[in-house]
C-alpha cells in the first residue's frame, strides 16, 4: 500500500511540475509576444493628398514590431496638424515622410516648403547681386531695390528678413558662371508684387544676413 502512496506521490509531483513548466512557457511567451508589439499611428478610413490630418481621421494600432516599416509613429499628437504628402489607405500606417509640416525646409517639393498665405518668388541674380555665388537653401536675406524716376535716383531696403527656398540655373544659361544665376524667396501675396513692380523699373540685390539674425531695422532711403 505504502508503495502505491509513493508511486501516486511521485505522480503528482511530475504531474505539477510539468503543470507549473507549461503555464511559465505560455507565460513567458505572452510577455514576449506583449514586447514585440507597438502602437503605431494609422488611418481610420482613406486620407487624400494634401488634406490637412485631425484626430478624428488617425488612431493607434497595435502591430508586431518586426513588421512595422521604417518612420512609424507611434504619438498621435505627433501627426494632428500635419498635411497628406500622399493619399493614406485604411488602416495604412502614417509614416514621418507621409506626414508634412507645411512650410518646413526638410520638405521635398518647393510647394510643401512655403509656409501658409506665403508665395515662392524667383529672382534673376548675377556673380554681385548673387553673393559671389554663397547663398544656400534656408539662408535668410534682405532685398535692397533702386530706381531713377526725373533723373533722382532712390535705393531703400524693400524686404527685409526673407528666405530662401531654392538657388538654381535657367536651363540653357548660366553654366559658365558660378553657382546658380537665380534666387527662389519666400514672400507675402503684397511683397511679390511690390518687389516684381521694382523688378521692371530699377535694380534689385540682395544681402545676407548672419546666422540667427532674425531683427527688423529701420534704414532711411537714400536719394541721390
Amino acid at each position: 500500500m505504502k508503495k502505491i502512496y509513493l508511486i501516486a506521490t511521485i505522480v503528482a509531483i511530475t504531474m505539477a511540475i510539468t503543470v507549473y513548466m507549461f503555464i511559465n512557457e505560455i507565460t513567458n511567451n505572452s510577455m514576449k509576444a506583449a514586447q514585440d508589439v507597438v502602437g503605431v499611428v494609422v488611418a481610420n478610413d482613406v486620407i487624400e493628398k494634401d488634406t490637412v490630418i485631425t484626430e478624428e481621421m488617425i488612431s493607434l494600432s497595435y502591430l508586431p514590431k518586426p513588421g512595422l516599416a521604417e518612420g512609424y509613429i507611434t504619438n498621435v499628437a505627433e501627426v494632428v496638424g500635419k498635411t497628406a504628402a500622399c493619399k493614406i489607405g485604411r488602416g495604412e500606417q502614417v509614416l514621418l515622410h507621409k506626414a508634412l509640416t507645411l512650410g518646413s525646409m526638410d520638405n521635398d517639393s518647393l510647394n510643401q516648403k512655403i509656409g501658409q498665405g506665403n508665395r515662392a518668388f524667383t529672382l534673376s541674380v548675377d556673380e554681385i547681386s548673387g553673393l559671389a555665388g554663397n547663398l544656400e537653401p534656408g539662408d535668410r536675406v534682405d532685398i535692397i531695390a533702386s530706381h531713377t524716376k526725373d533723373n533722382v535716383s532712390t535705393t531703400y531696403m524693400c524686404i527685409e528678413n526673407v528666405n530662401i527656398l531654392s538657388v538654381g540655373n535657367v536651363p540653357g544659361f548660366g553654366e559658365e558662371t558660378k553657382g546658380y544665376t537665380n534666387i527662389t524667396v519666400e514672400l507675402l501675396a503684397a511683397d511679390c508684387v511690390r518687389l516684381f513692380n521694382e523688378s521692371l523699373n530699377g535694380f534689385i540685390t540682395v544681402v545676407l544676413r548672419g546666422l540667427g539674425d532674425d531683427a527688423y531695422i529701420e534704414v532711411p532711403a537714400v536719394i541721390y
